[in-house]
């Protein structure tokens, strides 16, 4: 699952929305991650990473896109979220620093 780190911010974009799909439906089916876990983690690694490198890049997502993905990583919780503790809190404040400054552009 390490191919993930090498695609560019631009496939990253993409493949986002099919993990969060993919995870979501089961988590709804099983109230936990069984089969998808390994991507989700992978996924969830690799986001933490690009934040970290350049945040411009979710940036680019949209204001109801980075709800989404919030409530995604809300939804998994740290403990199927695949981020340490830490991680997983710096992870969702950014997306709500990014919500934030989304809501005040549209203003």
């Amino acid at each position: 699952m390490g191919f993930f780190s090498v695609f560019s911010n631009e496939a990253f974009r993409y493949y986002l929305p099919a993990v969060i799909y993919i995870s979501f439906e089961e988590l709804i089916k099983f109230q936990k991650l069984k089969d998808s876990d390994i991507l989700v983690d992978c996924t969830c690694q690799n986001m933490i990473g690009r934040m970290r490198d350049d945040l411009d890049i979710f940036r680019k997502f949209s204001f109801i896109q980075l709800q989404t993905i919030r409530e995604w990583l809300l939804d998994l919780g740290e403990e199927n979220s695949g981020l340490n503790p830490y991680d997983y809190k710096e992870c969702v404040t950014w997306l709500s620093l990014l919500i934030e400054e989304k809501s005040i552009e549209a203003i």
